[in-house]
């Protein structure tokens, strides 16, 4: 393995551990392969918000004392803490060009779809950061939260209505999570107004 893969990996290792500690005893960990481990960490990380200093650091000390990787490695590939959708999100920007968004809508663009009626759109997320992950999305073109009015009250609270209604559906009776990003720092990708619903693990706190 190079040395650029272990870089990337190693810190995934630190999330994993990080995250397991109180599910796994630590002697499992150990055990666990370095693919095993890998494997692990690439269907878990998204969406902890182990990215924010504190977490980070936290990570990097057990890792260190648990699995003795180098903190040097885990600080050069730091840049693994962002997910691919802040780094969309940096570059994206508010266009008239019709988004992937409302290509679903229109079904120029294949997708999984929950539930639809005239006013929203709601269809499994391509990039699932959760076991359950979809975006309820309306039909009208609001391209940021900060961007509704107050005519759009009634299609809001819709929205919102529809995510509940299709959690149930999909047995997440322990609980969800709404997302709704807003602008570059709130890692809006896609300026199309959608509802984050993230269901079926345990979530972290703080978000983001």
């Amino acid at each position: 393995m190079t040395s650029n893969l272990s870089k990337s990996y190693t810190l995934k290792r630190a999330i994993l551990v990080c995250m397991f500690q109180k599910q796994l005893p630590m002697a499992s960990l150990k055990k666990l392969s370095f693919l095993q481990l890998y494997k692990l960490s690439s269907n878990l990380i998204a969406g902890q918000g182990l990215h924010t200093p504190l977490k980070y650091l936290a990570a990097v000390g057990l890792a260190a004392q648990s699995i003795h990787v180098a903190k040097s490695d885990l600080h050069t590939s730091s840049s693994c803490f962002f997910s691919d959708e802040v780094t969309k999100a940096k570059s994206s920007k508010p266009s008239d060009t019709p988004t992937i968004f409302s290509k679903i809508i229109n079904k120029t663009i294949p997708a999984k779809i929950l539930y639809e009626d005239d006013k929203c759109l709601a269809f499994s997320d391509v990039n699932p950061q959760a076991p359950t992950h979809f975006l309820v999305i309306p039909k009208k073109v609001i391209p940021t939260l900060s961007q509704a009015t107050d005519n759009d009250q009634l299609l809001l609270g819709h929205l919102l209505l529809v995510a509940k209604n299709i959690a149930e559906q999909q047995k997440l009776e322990k609980g969800f999570r709404l997302v709704i990003n807003n602008g570059p720092d709130g890692a809006q990708s896609v300026y199309h107004l959608h509802i984050h619903v993230l269901g079926g693990r345990q979530m972290g706190w703080p978000p983001g």
